[in-house]
């Protein structure tokens, strides 16, 4: 049985067109392919430039829809451009759910 949801990421990144190629159970995520994480203006050294993005579908601007089977899944990201990126994690929710930055604190 297979269940789509919206992938999300919280990353940060000063440097511009950071790809990576999205697998789930070593299957490509077309047409996403490769995802590209937006720059958030820093490290996160000294601020909180950690951002919440959805992955989008380039075909019609919505969430992209990803295909999961019930139970466990392997998700791989591999970096396709060679370009670093911070990656907290990925957020993997309902189509029907707005998501939210998990422990999101503000600086000090």
């Amino acid at each position: 049985m297979n269940i789509f949801y919206n992938v999300s990421a919280v990353s940060c990144t000063q440097l511009a067109n950071g790809e990576r190629i999205l697998e789930i159970n070593r299957e490509v995520q077309e047409p996403f392919a490769p995802m590209v994480f937006p720059v958030t203006g820093g490290w996160a050294n000294n601020s909180d430039d950690w951002k919440l993005f959805t992955l989008m579908n380039p075909t019609n601007d919505k969430p992209l829809l990803i295909k999961m089977k019930k139970g466990a899944n392997i998700l791989r990201m591999t970096n396709s451009s060679g370009i670093g990126i911070n990656l907290d994690y990925l957020l993997p929710t309902s189509p029907d759910i707005t998501p939210e930055r998990l422990g999101a604190q503000t600086p000090k």
